[in-house]
This record gives structure tokens, C-alpha cells and sequence, in this order.
């Protein structure tokens, strides 16, 4: 039976080893927590936002097609007005032609705009999507690179050996190695009726 000053500080040593153990695979297990949640977190913010584009692209094309159908009924009323007005003038031929050219023209011109506009925000779009596939890529690689904490049996057990090394030495200087010495025949008789 070892003294009993030696069995409380490798029992605080022990305690200190198995707290500092447990205290790493904790910090691991949040570390490992936060990463899969800023994870998921950025998978998330990524498909709202490409949701969000998405239905302001369809909007935005809805309301191309509604311009674009507004200008042909638009066409259509003018060319109605110039042949009636025309006839109604007397006058045909080349005038009426050249006036059915015109707004033929500019009804062409105003559809070009609005489909040239269309197409230079889709590839907007299309920009902004790579963009957000890129950020989203960086960020989580940003997140599998921040470090956690590794679970380390041999630092435990060194930080158990101090606590354990530190008790007995200030044990020793406070002389608690000889007034515990009573203490130890009495766990003597305790251990030999529990061999027994």
C-alpha cells in the first residue's frame, strides 16, 4: 500500500487527466458542430438567393413578353389608323407604304430594345450565378480549413502527471505526508478486508 499522500495526488493526477480529456473531445465536438452548421448555414443562403433571382429573371421576362405584346397591338392600332386615315384622305400608294414602313420600323426598333435589354440582364444573371457559385465554393472551403482542436491523449495525461506531481510536492513542504500517515493504516485495513 503506497503512502497516502502518493494515492491522493495520483488519484487528483488521474481526475485532472480524465477532465483535461474529456474537455478536448468537447471542444472538438463544438468545433466539428459550428462547421457543419455554417455549412448548412451557406448552403441555405445560397438557394434563397438563387430562388430570389430566379423569380425576379421570370418576372422581369414576364414583363419583356407584356411590353413586347403591348408594342405589337400598339403596331397594329397605328397601321389600323394610317390605312383608314389614308383612304379616308384620299391617298394610297407609295405615301401609304412608305407610312406602314415607318411605324413597321419603329415597332421593329422598340422590339429590338426590350429583347437586347432582356438578353444583357440574363447574362447578368448568368454572371451572378457563377458569382454566387464561386463565393459559396470559397466559403466553404473557408470552413473546412478553420482548424479543430485535436483530441490529445498525451497532453491529458501529461497535464494529469503535474497536477498529480504539484499535489504531492506541496503535500510534501506542508508535511501532510506524515499527518496523513494515519489515514493510511486505517485504508490499509479497509483494503485488506475488501482482498479478503
Amino acid at each position: 500500500m503506497c503512502e497516502p499522500l502518493t494515492f491522493i495526488s495520483a488519484a487528483l493526477g488521474a481526475a485532472q487527466a480524465g477532465y483535461a480529456y474529456r474537455g478536448q473531445q468537447y471542444q472538438q465536438g463544438i468545433a466539428l458542430r459550428n462547421k457543419r452548421i455554417a455549412k448548412e448555414s451557406e448552403e441555405k443562403r445560397v438557394a434563397n438567393e438563387m430562388t430570389a433571382t430566379n423569380l425576379r429573371q421570370i418576372q422581369e421576362g414576364i414583363a419583356d413578353a407584356q411590353l413586347i405584346q403591348e408594342n405589337d397591338r400598339r403596331l397594329v392600332e397605328a397601321e389600323s389608323t394610317a390605312v383608314v386615315a389614308a383612304g379616308e384622305a384620299g391617298v394610297s400608294g407609295n405615301v401609304v407604304s412608305a407610312k406602314l414602313g415607318d411605324l413597321e420600323k419603329g415597332g421593329a426598333n422598340a422590339r429590338f430594345a426590350i429583347e437586347t435589354q432582356a438578353k444583357l440582364r440574363g447574362q447578368a444573371y448568368e454572371q451572378r450565378f457563377k458569382n454566387l457559385g464561386l463565393a459559396y465554393r470559397n466559403n466553404i472551403m473557408r470552413y473546412e480549413a478553420a482548424p479543430v482542436p485535436l483530441v490529445n491523449r498525451g497532453q491529458a495525461v501529461l497535464s494529469g502527471l503535474t497536477t498529480g506531481m504539484n499535489m504531492y510536492s506541496v503535500g510534501k513542504e506542508a508535511g501532510l505526508d506524515t499527518a496523513l500517515d494515519g489515514l493510511g493504516e486505517s485504508l490499509k485495513g479497509i483494503f485488506t478486508i475488501g482482498r479478503g
